[in-house]
């Protein structure tokens, strides 16, 4: 069980300004604080997320990849590989 959307409201209230959760699936969900709370910004279908607070990109790749992108160039995280 993942209580991560059950945390939601304690981010709110103590001021955070982003949220990021990587599904399962790598599908990316994104809150950011936006009018004095936190508002979901995903997009492009939670395929691809650029935080304000990080410089990079994530984008999923497949259902087991996710590829993270920035100045250093492109890394994949592969939620199979052992």
């Amino acid at each position: 069980d993942d209580d991560s959307y059950q945390k939601l409201a304690f981010y709110d209230r103590v001021g955070v300004q982003e949220v990021l959760v990587i599904e399962l699936d790598m599908s990316l969900r994104h809150w950011a604080r936006q009018e004095g709370g936190l508002i979901e910004v995903t997009a492009a279908g939670g395929a691809q997320v650029t935080p304000t607070a990080l410089p990079v990109t994530l984008r999923k790749v497949s259902g087991t990849v996710l590829a993270m992108e920035g100045s250093f160039g492109t890394t994949t995280f592969d939620t199979t590989a052992p």
